[in-house]
């Protein structure tokens, strides 16, 4: 019986948690994105007051030490137990941080709770959308702010990497006589302009869109010179503020949520 894409998920991360929080200094390119995502999702929350923070999906609690520096109060949930066991262990004495094993579909948390929510590397694992924008917005105090973010697909990168580069993949172990990966995690992307439509319907106001990491090296050249592949990817980081989001392989969308939904 083949496993569920929220199986694979939970393995695919319970067997990265060790090593996980490194990924953000490792030097690869992918350490790149997921720094300029983070400092990105910073920029956002500025200017947003917050007491309550709920990190979804938090991994190994990479937003903890800007969240305590702030003087929030941090609750950390993700599906995997590995990762939260990854925080408990190295957040041990920090008081006022929180977390805890859940499903981002089915929140436990009262209505009303946080004044903020991040969704930092999550969505695009999970199936669909109108669950999780749901409960976000339930979760979320009167005009509370939520922000996510997503593999843009418009990015020739993502265009590339999702679908080309992984059918080419297969195709050369099949011709090598080796077995496509069957336990394959499955990811999404979208485009800024798409999910703000999705956004507004489910009762949120988007205030601003910032597209990140501007590559140039595809796959496998990002994997192979990953060092001339992050060097001018961070000369090329002034372009998420232009209009240019095509070019950038993700996005970072913040939005407030509104008295209604448009149904």
């Amino acid at each position: 019986m083949a496993e569920s894409q929220e199986q694979l998920v939970i393995e695919r991360f319970d067997r990265l948690s060790p090593e996980y929080f490194d990924a953000y200094t490792d030097g690869s390119s992918d350490a790149h994105a997921f720094t300029v995502r983070r400092q990105l999702v910073y920029e956002l929350l500025s200017d947003v007051e917050i007491e309550e923070f709920l990190d979804l999906g938090c991994g190994p609690g990479v937003m903890i030490g800007y969240s305590v520096s702030r003087g929030m109060r941090f609750t950390g949930l993700d599906v995997s137990l590995g990762m939260i066991r990854e925080c408990a262990e190295r957040f041990s004495d920090t008081t006022s941080a929180h977390f805890l094993v859940g499903d981002a579909e089915g929140l436990p948390f009262p209505t009303e709770t946080f004044d903020a929510v991040v969704c930092m590397g999550l969505v695009e694992y999970l199936e669909q959308d109108d669950p999780i924008l749901e409960e976000v917005r339930r979760i979320l105090k009167p005009n509370g702010t939520v922000i996510v973010t997503w593999p843009n697909q418009a990015s020739l990168f993502r265009l590339w990497h999702f679908s080309l580069y992984s059918w080419v993949l297969d195709l050369a172990k099949k011709i090598l006589g080796r077995k496509p990966d069957e336990k394959r995690v499955g990811r999404r992307s979208i485009s800024a302009r798409r999910y703000r439509k999705m956004l507004r319907r489910k009762g949120f106001v988007t205030n601003a869109v910032r597209h990140y990491n501007f590559m140039l090296m595809f796959s496998p050249l990002d994997y192979l010179l990953p060092r001339l592949t992050v060097f001018i990817s961070r000369r090329l980081e002034f372009l998420c503020r232009l209009p240019v989001g095509w070019f950038g392989t993700g996005f970072v969308i913040r939005a407030i949520k509104s008295e209604s939904t448009d149904g």
